[in-house]
């Protein structure tokens, strides 16, 4: 019952900002935890769902690990999304994903999330050459767990070591339990063989707003999930002009032209991956050729800042039509 509680606390807050400030134009909630429960009723007409993945959808991807939510909760994400009047999803990756689990309105709002690209620090200078003093930098973003894959990661980096390859590999996100009582953290650990753990490193949780400085710093990103809504890291990656090596899944090969702006690998497949990593590795003129074709192309994707401009219309469309 911990969601519906939260849900109405969520609903007792918004109703002392109108007592204070007067009435709200629109409301908007994500799918996650179900928070949009106790204002279906009074907030329909101005109540806006907007996807992210849903845990009923992101926890059939996490096999090993422990559910974020009880069967509750996921039923009240079921009755949020079918009841809502208004939806919007960044892909329709992800709405095809929600309708193999539950029947789902057809007039949803595909809308891209938007994408600051000004003042956002990118590489400018490309390596040419890798030694252990200037090793082959991979990063990798996102919470740790088996929908993210970077289970796939370390395999393939344990090639990469067995290999003599001078790379270090970093993952960038917060840990998360398992069904056995331990962490995702302390699975991928056992991945890796003895020599490979040298070379990784966890970072843990890093905030949103330095993560964007640190992209520059690598030579490689690596999105290796098996499910994702939308990949905003994989976006983040390119406007900070880094080579993206991604599963080819849901919108992955909208964004990425394989070896023109980005490489793509079959999901779950480490020894692809491993040789995309290499190809690299080996003509570090590509990792400077891509790196810059896929900064200009995600320039081109946002300049003019139409994701910003279809939130607007449609917050408008919704306060016109109450």
């Amino acid at each position: 019952m911990g969601s519906f509680w939260y849900s109405k606390r969520i609903k007792n807050i918004i109703k002392k900002i109108e007592k204070e400030k007067g009435l709200i134009d629109i409301v908007e909630c994500g799918d996650w935890g179900a928070e949009a429960t106790c204002l279906l009723r009074e907030y329909k007409d101005k109540l806006l769902i907007r996807c992210h993945t849903p845990s009923f959808v992101s926890e059939k991807y996490n096999y090993s690990n422990k559910p974020y939510f009880s069967k509750f909760t996921k039923l009240l994400e079921k009755h949020v999304l079918k009841n809502a009047k208004h939806i919007a999803s960044p892909s329709e990756s992800l709405i095809l994903e929600i309708k193999k689990y539950m029947k789902i309105k057809d007039t949803i709002i595909i809308q891209p999330y938007p994408l600051k690209i000004e003042e956002i620090p990118y590489k400018t200078k490309y390596i040419q050459n890798f030694s252990k003093e200037n090793p082959f930098k991979i990063l990798v973003v996102g919470r740790l767990e088996e929908r993210k894959g970077q289970d796939i990661v370390c395999r393939a980096m344990n090639l990469l070591v067995k290999k003599k390859y001078p790379v270090r590999l970093v993952f960038a996100g917060a840990d998360t339990p398992t069904q056995n009582k331990k962490t995702f953290k302390t699975e991928l650990s056992k991945i890796l063989t003895f020599e490979a753990k040298k070379y990784v490193s966890f970072l843990g949780h890093v905030p949103k707003k330095e993560i964007s400085t640190i992209y520059p710093e690598f030579d490689c990103y690596v999105m290796s999930s098996r499910f994702e809504s939308i990949g905003f890291v994989v976006l983040e990656a390119m406007r900070a002009g880094l080579p993206v090596i991604a599963s080819n899944i849901c919108e992955m090969p909208r964004f990425i032209q394989n070896n023109i702006n980005g490489k793509l690998f079959k999901v779950n497949d480490f020894k692809e991956l491993f040789k995309q990593i290499e190809c690299l590795i080996q003509n570090p003129n590509k990792i400077e050729n891509i790196g810059r074709t896929a900064r200009k192309y995600i320039l081109e994707y946002f300049k003019q800042k139409q994701p910003i401009q279809q939130i607007v219309d449609l917050y408008y469309s919704i306060s016109t039509k109450q």
